[in-house]
């Protein structure tokens, strides 16, 4: 896996949240404004959720240097998160947003 991939998810979700918010302004009834700010608050708050932890990797990498090896225990719990939300970025969000979108617009 390169580390390319983990900038790459930052590119499409910011592309995604411009989508969704060029989406919902042209929109024409309210019931699809409200999915697309939907779609537009989860790509937001995923953004939150990804960069917060890679941030707090960089700074326990930093710590490691000043205050020694141990501070690198942080990133047992930290790597997994990350790629946990990883995963279900690439593989259940484009089903989840299909799903979302298709059960919206049927009624």
């Amino acid at each position: 896996m390169k580390l390319n991939f983990f900038i790459s998810i930052i590119g499409k979700t910011i592309d995604e949240i411009k989508e969704c918010k060029k989406m919902g302004n042209i929109a024409a009834t309210k019931t699809e404004k409200s999915k697309y700010l939907a779609l537009l608050i989860m790509n937001i708050l995923f953004l939150l959720v990804y960069l917060i932890p890679i941030i707090y990797s960089f700074v326990m990498i930093v710590g490691a240097f000043i205050y020694g090896p141990i501070v690198l225990l942080g990133l047992i719990m930290c790597c997994p998160f990350i790629l946990f939300v990883l995963l279900i970025k690439v593989k259940s969000y484009p089903e989840m947003k299909k799903n979302f979108l298709r059960v919206h617009n049927k009624s």
